[in-house]
């Protein structure tokens, strides 16, 4: 067969108290070979003074890349962030654009979009920050064709969102999109939580993206930080260490972020 079919989810959508609907709707199919799970770890708006100092020490630990991924006014000037964000791309760190000013594209519109990648590019390419200028996240927007399609025609090979169209990880969408991959915050959750992501991953063959915006100092495993935006550093080691335990046994890659995404294939995309 030129496919693997790998999974089918059975969705069930809810509104309040309404009924149910139950249909099935993911089926995620992979070219060639049969698809292995991944696991990104990354951070949102990287002017997090903690990115240089505790996130990329325990990245390093594990030979690993996070990414991190921002605005692009935050770096024009060569300021404090740009001098943060520049010691990660130094280190290899996928850099990800999130336009200039945190928009959100879906409200702002596809015109808007076409419009500030390209000076969010142009941004960072001023700075020196070239590391995944083709990987865009959408800091607050959903799944749209339009906008969609508006970075696949300044190519754009990726694109992921935090937000609820696609708010369980292990979800590839067929249609309108680059890639149907959704960003998990996991501000708020417990390292029990996390690691049962994890397994998501490597039982169902897909990729998890797990990201924060910044690390605090500490961590017993069990409770999180008060601010749901961050995590313990200690726990953000020891999630990477139960990824690498599944690594190590072949079931799930942990490596480079945009790598993991180009070696996998998306599904097919439709302008």
């Amino acid at each position: 067969m030129d496919e693997v079919v790998n999974a089918v989810q059975i969705s069930i959508a809810t509104t309040a108290n309404d009924a149910c609907t139950v249909y099935v709707d993911r089926v995620m199919a992979f070219a060639n070979t049969p698809a292995r799970g991944a696991v990104m770890f990354g951070f949102d708006r990287y002017s997090d003074a903690s990115l240089p100092t505790l996130a990329l020490p325990i990245a390093q630990k594990y030979g690993i890349l996070n990414y991190a991924a921002g605005d692009s006014d935050l770096v024009v000037g060569k300021g404090a962030a740009w001098a943060r964000v520049k010691q990660l791309h130094d280190a290899g760190w996928p850099i990800i654009s999130q336009g200039p000013d945190h928009k959100d594209y879906v409200a702002a519109g596809a015109a808007q979009l076409t419009t500030d990648v390209a000076v969010s590019r142009s941004a960072f390419q001023s700075v020196g920050l070239t590391n995944a200028l083709d990987y865009f996240a959408y800091p607050f927007s959903s799944n749209n064709a339009s906008t969609d399609a508006a970075l696949l025609a300044a190519g754009f090979k990726i694109a992921s969102t935090g937000i609820g169209w696609n708010g369980h990880p292990n979800e590839y969408n067929p249609g309108f999109k680059l890639i149907g991959q959704g960003r998990q915050n996991i501000g708020g959750m417990t390292l029990t939580q996390v690691k049962r992501l994890i397994d998501r991953a490597a039982v169902y063959g897909v990729v998890v993206d797990l990201f924060c915006h910044g690390l605090v100092a500490g961590g017993d495993g069990t409770t999180p930080p008060v601010d749901t935006l961050t995590w313990y550093a200690n726990d953000w080691d020891a999630a990477i260490a139960y990824a690498a335990g599944y690594r190590a046994a072949g079931r799930i890659d942990i490596t480079n972020p945009v790598a993991l995404f180009g070696a996998r294939g998306s599904l097919p995309v439709v302008a």
